[in-house]
């Protein structure tokens, strides 16, 4: 099945409040996102966003888990809340993708985006970066602002 399709099950399925593809306004939203949280290189017009990994602004490593705990490490995200999550690593050509949604439809994108994708407020407060490979799950994030992970850090 193709992602367009499981992006068109998941919206009959879910509440649209709960869940939100902002296809016409998605690339002035990954702009601002763009502007706030990453450096210009990561930003090629011809090219779409790519390198976002390499160009987190002030980037902070705040964790690694294993990839099963990711389940239990995205319950941090207020569930009454929506957010963008980003999905940045998309086939060439393709640009990168972004969704507004709650925890609960987050976590149902993450077990069909295998790769790597960005959480971030609403508000453009703060982005975290999840950097996913076979043995291990890595967080980031973007900017001195405080993110739900930064709560959980001991003192």
């Amino acid at each position: 099945m193709y992602w367009e399709e499981k992006i068109e099950r998941l919206k009959k399925t879910t509440d649209p409040k709960d869940f939100r593809d902002p296809f016409t306004e998605g690339l002035d939203i990954l702009k601002k996102i763009h502007d706030r949280f990453l450096t210009t290189y990561t930003l090629d017009y011809n090219e779409g966003f790519q390198n976002w990994p390499d160009g987190l602004k002030d980037k902070e490593k705040v964790k690694e888990l294993l990839p099963p705990h990711l389940h239990w490490e995205l319950t941090v995200l207020d569930p009454k809340q929506n957010y963008w999550i980003v999905l940045a690593e998309a086939l060439p050509g393709k640009t990168a993708r972004v969704y507004d949604a709650k925890p609960a439809v987050i976590l149902t994108l993450v077990s069909l985006w295998q790769v790597d994708f960005y959480i971030g407020d609403k508000k453009y407060n703060w982005l975290v970066h999840f950097k996913r490979s076979p043995d291990n799950v890595a967080i980031y994030k973007a900017s001195p602002a405080t993110t739900p992970w930064d709560a959980l850090k001991a003192p």
